[in-house]
């Protein structure tokens, strides 16, 4: 029996520096190895600018954000239910 009450809240990560978002620090959280966070984030960073650049590149696409792209992907692999 613990001696103390158990806590039922959950941890909610502190948001990204660059972006201010919760749902980015999570995927970088999960992105991160052996506590390198500073890593994480800028092969993080550097993804997001590396897809803008091409989506600015490709003439044909409507959408060149690439927040919005990263936003659509993650809701893609998520569950449906």
């Amino acid at each position: 029996m613990p001696r103390r009450a158990r806590s039922y809240e959950k941890h909610v990560p502190l948001p990204d520096p660059k972006f201010s978002s919760v749902k980015y620090a999570k995927f970088i959280n999960y992105l991160m190895e052996r506590g390198k966070k500073t890593t994480s984030q800028k092969i993080f960073y550097s993804a997001l600018d590396i897809v803008e650049e091409k989506m600015k590149a490709n003439k044909d696409s409507e959408v060149t954000d690439s927040r919005q792209i990263f936003d659509t992907a993650l809701k893609n692999v998520s569950p449906i239910m």
